[in-house]
């Protein structure tokens, strides 16, 4: 996505970059705040809603492929404490992914709003995981040219704003 900004085939995008990560100089942007995404399972396994990242090394992951910054965090943090990542399946699609958390298939990381507008939500749950907090810093970002378009960048960047203010407050 940053390429398409860089040589303009995209004008503007909201991105989630890990948290302290900041996009290329070649695009212009802001960051607009954090987001926490939520570790998901299917409703009938029968792991403890709180758990350590030990607790669930041996458990299969359902996660995009590489360059996933959330992929990125786990892997990560389970490298930190020298624990493996089972990957169960990697695919991209958030449908896909919590139809097989659904299945009981592995586990999953996916946005609070994915996961509240699931039709599957009733057969999955959060699970806490005590040293892991998957974090990342939303930004818009945009070509360095974006000429007559900065209006229609600067009302994307107010709604994102706005939509985050109103998550803090939920």
């Amino acid at each position: 996505m940053l390429e398409r900004l860089v040589n303009r085939t995209l004008d503007a995008a909201v991105v989630l970059l890990p948290e302290g990560d900041a996009p290329s100089g070649s695009v212009d942007g802001e960051r607009l705040g954090t987001e926490t995404l939520l570790i998901v399972a299917a409703k009938s396994n029968q792991f403890p809603r709180s758990l350590r990242l030990k607790d669930i090394s041996s458990t299969p992951w359902i996660l995009n492929p590489n360059g996933c910054g959330a992929r990125s965090m786990l892997e990560t943090a389970l490298l930190r404490q020298g624990l493996p990542l089972l990957i169960a399946v990697e695919a991209e699609g958030n449908d896909l992914h919590l139809s097989l958390v659904a299945q009981n298939v592995g586990f999953a990381i996916v946005l609070p709003h994915v996961y509240n507008s699931s039709p599957l939500r009733r057969h999955l749950r959060i699970v806490k995981v005590k040293e892991f907090v998957p974090q990342q810093s939303v930004w818009v970002l945009h070509s360095k040219h974006i000429g007559h378009l900065l209006p229609v960048v600067s009302s994307l960047k107010d709604a994102i704003t706005q939509y985050l203010q109103t998550r803090r407050g939920s």
